[in-house]
């Protein structure tokens, strides 16, 4: 028997698993988000609650444009304008409403939900290629059930981004860096906060130069690198043209209450919060502790020799996410893209027997599911 056949044999068990892991964690992360919607159908329509905040802004931007340089949902300066919000979910959101005629809201939560479930399996996919099927579907179900992650049941841009970012991080791991530096730059229209995975793959690039690595793997990351901003870059100079500012997209964030600092700027923000009473557990605690734990883990992953991009990915993320300054509230929701943190939780996890595996998704789940019942009762954005 030619030793062919059984090669395409044992590729055949291999993509049935892999079918078959991504079948199983989906079927995770998605029970985790009926959780919170049954839990909430009690309450009245589940629609509206989950297209508030960010997917107000996201609906109103899908159906008419962006408005500048006219104040919306009552503000008046023209600076806090819908230019903070990134085309890419708008604009699949304007096709599902063009192509159904379905309402901006939902054409919102629907393009929303596409991206969040993209991601999963992304997710799923990293973790199945780095620590086995099991841990990858305990990964998937850390992040389902992870601080702020009601966001992955709403109308928010996080879900398309996470997975574009994911995809990246595994062209990375299979050394096709030029495709990992076109995926980064398309999540680039997604979100503003590409700058840690541009980052990684300028380290990279470096490392090429001080390491024997071939000429034309020098170039190929070079290549990735500088793909990687280009889909920020491109809305940088869209708003420099509507507000006729060259650094009109730092205006509008600066506007909106968010720019860069230190860590000590953090830390003094963090500490005039701690001085209110009573004190804000919901908003500032819990907040800075999810901060700490994505800190720890990351240090775990590099004490514990995990890959190791995807631990620099982490570490980056924790600390670009720490130099942000404004909404120190939706920190934990910026910390969701930073996923294999949780990679030393699903190995660990991987090693015990199945019901205690059972049992920790079931609690996480059932904590996250209350958190998220939380959030969703306030005013204040995820």
């Amino acid at each position: 028997m030619s030793a062919a056949p059984i090669s395409a044999g044992h590729e055949d068990v291999d993509r049935r698993r892999w079918f078959i892991t991504i079948g199983i964690g989906l079927a995770v992360w998605v029970a985790q988000r009926l959780a919170l919607i049954a839990a909430m159908a009690s309450d009245g329509p589940v629609v509206p609650r989950l297209t508030r905040w960010d997917g107000r802004w996201y609906s109103v931007i899908a159906a008419g444009g962006y408005h500048w340089p006219n104040p919306m949902f009552g503000h008046t300066d023209p600076w806090i304008s819908d230019l903070a919000f990134l085309p890419g979910l708008p604009a699949l959101g304007r096709v599902i409403i063009v192509v159904t005629g379905m309402s901006p809201y939902l054409a919102i939560l629907i393009a929303a939900q596409m991206g969040f479930l993209t991601a999963a399996a992304v997710i799923i996919a990293v973790g199945h290629r780095v620590a086995g099927p099991t841990a990858a579907v305990l990964l998937v179900a850390c992040w389902g059930a992870a601080p702020r992650a009601v966001v992955e049941s709403m109308g928010y841009t996080e879900g398309w981004f996470i997975a574009l970012v994911g995809l990246g991080l595994l062209a990375i791991l299979s050394g096709r860096w030029i495709l990992a530096g076109v995926f980064v730059g398309v999540a680039g229209l997604f979100r503003a906060s590409v700058a840690p995975v541009c980052i990684v793959l300028g380290i990279a690039w470096l490392t090429s130069l001080c390491t024997k690595a071939e000429a034309g793997q020098r170039w190929r990351r070079f290549v990735g690198m500088a793909l990687s901003p280009l889909g920020l870059l491109t809305w940088f100079v869209i708003v420099a043209h509507r507000t006729g500012r060259w650094n009109g997209y730092l205006l509008v964030q600066k506007a909106w209450g968010s720019e860069m600092g230190t860590l000590l700027d953090t830390w003094e923000d963090l500490h005039s919060r701690m001085d209110h009473v009573p004190f804000d557990w919901r908003y500032t605690g819990l907040v800075a502790l999810a901060w700490c734990m994505y800190l720890a883990l990351g240090i775990v992953m590099a004490v514990r020799r995990e890959q190791v991009w995807l631990t620099v990915y982490v570490l980056v993320t924790v600390i670009f996410i720490g130099h942000m300054q404004g909404y120190f509230n939706s920190k934990a929701r910026f910390l969701l893209p930073a996923f294999p943190a949780f990679l030393p939780v699903a190995r660990l996890l991987d090693r015990s027997p199945r019901w205690l595996q059972a049992v920790f998704v079931l609690v996480i789940s059932a904590v996250s599911t209350w958190w998220s019942l939380d959030i969703l009762g306030h005013n204040l954005s995820p």
